[in-house]
């Protein structure tokens, strides 16, 4: 095989992007996370403040930022729910 060869692309498809990231299933899993380092009111508080206007943003988010009015509730990745929550406990 050549180095112009790539067998992967020949089965290469190109779908248009996701309008999020995660998902439901993303958010159970943050959710569950959480709740094994705090509490249920802590969890809550926490995830629901992540990358909010009146909350706080958070630091490894590559999220775009929306403007006020057109933050959604679940504005986070996995990932940075489960690093912030470690950081809360």
């Amino acid at each position: 095989m050549s180095a112009s060869e790539d067998p992967g692309e020949e089965r290469l498809s190109v779908t248009p992007p996701k309008t999020w990231a995660t998902g439901v299933p993303g958010v159970a899993h943050a959710i569950q996370y959480s709740l094994q380092q705090t509490s249920p009111r802590r969890t809550a508080l926490t995830l629901l403040n992540i990358n909010q206007t009146k909350g706080f943003d958070c630091p490894g988010c590559a999220w775009p930022e929306p403007a006020p009015n057109q933050r959604h509730r679940n504005e986070y990745c996995e990932n940075g729910a489960k690093h912030i929550n470690d950081e809360a406990t």
